[in-house]
């Protein structure tokens, strides 16, 4: 599944689909996104907790 998922992120018409919508295609490994979305918890953490927003 994931070939197939960095072969329709590697089409260029399906890239510019996904820039019309803010988005940007990076193929990879799912290990590679499994280290992206962690790198990113913790860096939204951060910035969620230095500006005291809270759940409720």
């Amino acid at each position: 599944m994931n070939a197939a998922i960095n072969s329709a992120l590697g089409d260029s018409d399906f890239a510019a689909r996904l820039r019309e919508n803010s988005l940007e295609a990076i193929p990879g490994s799912s290990e590679a996104m499994a280290q992206l979305a962690l790198r990113e918890r913790h860096r939204r953490k951060a910035v969620v907790e230095a500006s005291g927003a809270t759940a409720e």
